[in-house]
């Protein structure tokens, strides 16, 4: 069985998603936990806005000064 954290996949409820392929693969790797948005919603749109407004931002690391342990 493979540790760490859970990783939640949000998918479209499209049957390619369901396929017995994609099942025994889930199976295996436990590790992984799909989620289907409901059929015909329109919401999803406005989370798909929101991330690619996330993604579009510059990334900002933290600026170090010194040395650790100080």
């Amino acid at each position: 069985m493979e540790s760490g954290p859970v990783v939640h996949v949000i998918c479209y409820n499209l049957s390619a998603h369901k396929a017995p392929v994609v099942h025994r693969r889930l199976v295996a790797h436990p590790r992984f936990t799909l989620h289907f948005t409901p059929t015909h919603s329109s919401w999803i749109n406005e989370v798909e806005r929101w991330f690619a407004d996330l993604q579009r931002q510059p990334r900002v690391h933290p600026v170090r000064t010194g040395r650790p342990g100080r």
